[in-house]
């Protein structure tokens, strides 16, 4: 299995993108959880992995990279805003 994922696993893109969409829990957890997010992190040949959840009605990408150019995530946002979606952006870099 291991020589087959090296050699086709991961060789035919850059990213990949997990989407849970909605996500609802039980009414007894609602008052307790405000927020959820998921991240998966980088494979050893794609830089960059994006995940997305809807949940109390909001919609959260994260992304994750192991490169240092965050090019990609600034034209995606940037992309989003300019089509009229409303971005609030929160970094784990200064």
């Amino acid at each position: 299995m291991d020589l087959v994922y090296r050699r086709s696993g991961e060789g035919g893109g850059s990213l990949n993108i997990s989407n849970i969409a909605g996500l609802a829990l039980p009414e007894a957890l609602q008052p307790y959880v405000t927020r959820m997010e998921f991240i998966i992190g980088p494979q050893r040949s794609y830089p960059n992995n994006c995940s997305v959840l809807s949940y109390g009605g909001k919609t959260y990408i994260n992304m994750i990279r192991s490169i240092r150019e965050s090019e990609l995530e600034r034209r995606f946002f940037s992309r989003l805003v300019e089509i009229g979606i409303p971005v609030e952006i929160e970094c784990n870099r200064s």
